[in-house]
C-alpha cells in the first residue's frame, strides 16, 4: 500500500542509505567521496525537516521516494504570491510506472498542504540530467501540469592560465571590485540587461516584477552582503557589466563551496569581450578562496558557456527547470 506522510528521521535515514552516487548534491565532482555526500544531503534533509517541508513516499511501509520544498520569501514579496521551491525529488526505483504513481502522489500532497492566503501558488524545480532517472523524472512532472522553462549548464573550475588585468589601456576599460556608490547604477544595468533569467522565461511570471526582482537583488549584492564579491566594469566612469558570486561552507565536508550568483552587460558593449575579462577574476577569486566551485548559465546564453569551453571548464551538469502555477 502506498500513502505519504511528513519525513521522519529513521526513514530518512534508511532511505538515504540506499540511494546512489548519482542521486547526490555534488557527486559530479569526482574528488569528493560518496559516503561523505549522503552524509550532506542527509544533513540538508534534516534542516528542511524543520524549516521547510519534507514528505516520504511510503510503499509497505517502505521509504520509496522522497520530496522536499521550500518557500522563496524574496521571491515571494517580489511576485506577490507564494513561491516554493522544490529542492529534492528522489526515488529509489527506476521502473517508469512506479516513479510516475510516486511522482503524482507526492506532487497531489505538496498542493494540498501549501498555504494558500492568496489566490495563487508558484511551484518551481529543477531536475539534474546526470541522475539515471532523470528522463523519467522529466516526463512525470510534465503529466503532473508542470512547464519546462530551459536548461541550466553548470561547469566546474580549472586553474586558471590567465592571469586578470585591472586595466586595458587600448579601450579605456578597468575592472575594479564594486563599492556601496555602485549600487544604483549595478541596479539600472541590471533592468536593462536580461534575457536568459529563469524568472524572464517562466510564462507564469509578470516580466515587470522579474526585472524589478532583478535589480533589487543587483543592490542587495552590494549593499546588503548577498555576494561574497562582486567586480565590475567601466569605461569613462560609467560601468558597462559586472559579475558577482558567493563562497559556502560545507560543514560535512569541510570544504567551501564557490557559486556565481549573476552577471550582466551593457547591451551596447556585447561582444567586446568585457564578460569574459571579468570571468577572468571571478574565477581567480573562487580559486584563491574556495576548494571547488560551479559556474552556471542557461543553454540559450551561448557566448558565456563558448567563453567557458574555450577556458577548459569542464561541463558538469544540465539541470531542466520547471514551473507549475496553482489557482485557486
Amino acid at each position: 500500500m502506498l500513502y505519504i506522510s511528513e519525513s521522519k528521521p529513521s526513514a530518512l535515514s534508511e532511505f538515504v542509505i540506499g540511494l546512489r552516487r548519482d542521486q547526490l548534491p555534488y557527486h559530479e565532482h569526482k574528488f569528493l567521496e560518496g559516503g561523505a555526500l549522503k552524509y550532506v544531503f542527509m544533513a540538508h534533509c534534516k534542516r528542511l525537516m524543520s524549516g521547510g517541508i519534507s514528505l516520504m513516499a511510503y510503499q509497505d511501509g517502505k521509504p520509496v521516494a522522497l520530496l522536499s520544498a521550500v518557500k522563496d520569501e524574496f521571491d515571494s514579496e517580489i511576485f506577490g504570491m507564494p513561491c516554493y521551491r522544490i529542492t529534492d525529488f528522489v526515488f529509489n526505483t527506476g521502473d517508469v510506472n512506479e516513479i510516475q504513481i510516486l511522482s503524482k502522489a507526492l506532487i497531489e500532497e505538496l498542493e494540498r498542504i501549501l498555504p494558500a492566503p492568496n489566490d495563487k501558488v508558484h511551484i518551481a524545480i529543477g531536475i539534474n540530467n546526470n541522475v539515471l532517472n532523470s528522463d523519467r523524472i522529466f516526463n512525470s512532472l510534465v503529466r503532473s501540469g508542470f512547464y519546462y522553462i530551459h536548461t541550466l549548464l553548470s561547469f566546474g573550475l580549472v586553474e586558471p592560465d590567465i592571469e586578470p588585468v585591472y586595466l586595458y589601456p587600448e579601450t579605456g576599460l578597468s575592472i575594479r571590485i564594486a563599492n556601496n556608490a555602485d549600487a544604483a547604477e549595478v541596479s539600472g544595468l541590471a533592468s536593462q540587461s536580461f534575457r536568459y533569467s529563469r524568472f524572464h522565461l517562466d510564462p507564469y511570471l509578470d516580466n515587470e516584477k522579474a526585472g524589478q526582482l532583478l535589480c533589487t537583488s543587483a543592490s542587495n549584492s552590494i549593499l546588503q552582503g548577498f555576494a561574497d564579491i562582486m567586480f565590475v566594469a567601466e569605461i569613462k566612469g560609467k560601468i558597462v557589466g559586472y559579475y558577482s558570486a558567493k563562497k559556502k561552507h560545507i560543514p560535512e565536508l569541510n570544504k567551501i563551496l564557490g557559486e556565481v550568483i549573476v552577471s550582466a552587460i551593457d547591451p551596447e558593449m556585447r561582444g567586446m569581450g568585457v564578460f569574459t575579462k571579468l570571468d577572468h577574476h571571478i574565477q581567480k577569486w573562487f580559486f584563491n578562496n574556495t576548494d571547488f566551485a560551479e559556474l552556471g548559465t542557461y543553454l540559450a546564453n551561448y557566448p558565456v558557456h563558448k567563453t567557458w569551453i574555450n577556458k577548459r571548464l569542464p561541463l558538469l551538469r544540465g539541470t531542466h527547470q520547471f514551473s507549475k502555477l496553482l489557482i485557486s
